[in-house]
Parts: structure tokens; sequence; C-alpha cells
């Protein structure tokens, strides 16, 4: 049986490791709430791995998704995680809201010690020797990511089944963008843009917009999701929508 989408579960963490069921001492000091979501899991050993931290920590609770109240993602697969641009939702989400991301040792050496270890061994790091994880960035950051940022979103070109119109404009809104439906509410289109679903390539839709608006660049969704993933505002031009040559 295969279990997809995320596993989101609340449970309990301070400083002193928190004891599973059974092995809680009158002494335990009373913990802080952290809500935790599982990235997907592809196969039977990931289902039956969360399903037994479950059980052995049974102040864990689910909710349907990462949602504002998410601190931390655990990435089920993160050995595989390379220097490719990760473009999974569920970490490009965790990212934007400022999650901690734990690889799933965490959950297995949790589990042996039968107490919930704390994550600063477990976190997971940056594909890239010497630079610290977008994650990280994100959390230290003294301003939002788009703070400043206006994005022009056409509901004919930028809705999609891959990234929801209204997931889109989650992101952009929990960065701290700004997002239009139409092109005339924007009262300056310096530091705008106008956003395409992933992978368009309704170019000649995008000339015309660009004429429309000063000039104001058409870019496709990956150019936000890349840029959260990265928690970095990258440069537009590779995700121009434009005709192949």
């Amino acid at each position: 049986m295969q279990l997809c989408g995320i596993i989101p579960f609340t449970f309990y963490l301070d400083t002193e490791s928190c004891k599973p069921h059974g092995d809680v001492k009158d002494s335990l000091k009373p913990c802080s709430p952290i809500v935790l979501s599982a990235s997907r899991l592809t196969c039977v050993d990931d289902e039956i791995l969360v399903d037994g931290f479950v059980k052995m920590f049974p102040q864990v609770s689910f909710q349907p998704e990462i949602t504002p109240s998410s601190t931390h993602l655990v990435m089920m697969h993160s050995g595989s995680v390379g220097s490719a641009k990760i473009r999974s939702l569920r970490y490009i989400l965790a990212v934007a809201r400022k999650c901690e991301i734990l690889s799933r040792s965490w959950l297995e050496a949790s589990m042996k010690a039968r107490q919930l270890l704390p994550t600063a061994a477990y976190t997971l790091a940056s594909p890239n020797i010497g630079e610290e994880p977008a994650w990280l960035r994100a959390r230290q950051a003294k301003c939002t990511l788009f703070d400043g940022l206006k994005f022009f979103l056409p509901p004919s070109f930028s809705n999609s089944r891959a990234l929801p119109l209204d997931t889109l404009k989650e992101l952009i809104t929990v960065c701290g963008g700004a997002h239009f439906d139409k092109p005339w509410d924007i009262r300056s289109f310096e530091n705008a843009y106008t956003i395409f679903m992933p992978q368009s390539t309704a170019w000649d839709a995008a000339l015309r917009y660009e004429a429309s608006m000063s000039g104001t660049p058409v870019v496709t969704a990956e150019w936000v999701m890349d840029s959260i993933a990265e928690y970095r505002v990258l440069p537009t031009e590779p995700y121009r929508v434009r005709a192949k040559v």
C-alpha cells in the first residue's frame, strides 16, 4: 500500500527531550508545541516509519496540510536532494512559512532513543558546500523575500493543476509580495512581474502583456517557486515566456 501527500502532526518538544507514552515521568517539564509535516510517502517503509513514530509518541495530532502554524518539515528522502532545483510544493511552502526542515533520520533516531530528540543535529543542509540552506536564510531574514514586489496574475494564464492560482497567491502573500488580478490596479510597473503558469508557452500573449505594461517581464511560475526554494530573488531571464528559437 502506498500513501501520498503531506502527513502533518503536532507534538511537543523542549530543550529536554520529551518521552514517549509509557515512559513519562512526573518531573517532565511542560513542552512547547511544534507542528510537524512529513513530505510525500513513496513506499511502505515510509508509511511504517511515520506510523511507528506516531504510535510511539501519542502526543502527536494530525492536521490536513502545512498551515500558518506549521513549524517543521521532515524530508523523507533528503538523501536524494542534490544540486538540482527543488520544486516540491511541500518544501516550497515550508520555506515560505519559515519552517525548520529535517531529515527522516530524526524520526528514526527519536524512535530508537524512545524520546523526541533535539532537532539541531538533523536539519537539512544546503546542497552547495559552505552555503546556508534556504530554510535557514528564510528564518533569519529581517524582511520578507518579495517585499515591495508586485505580481500580476492573469487568471487565464496563471492557473494550472500543477500550481493552482490560490496556492500561487498564497506563496506570494506569505513571502510579502502583492498580487493583482487586473493590470490597471497596479499604480506603477516598477518592481512588477506578470506570472504565467508553470511551463507556459503562451509567448504571443506574453508579448502583448509586456507591450501593454511598459515592458513588465512575463515569467513562468517556476521563477516564483525557485526563488522561494532558494530564498533569494533569482534573475528573471531564464524564466521569460518567449517563443523558442
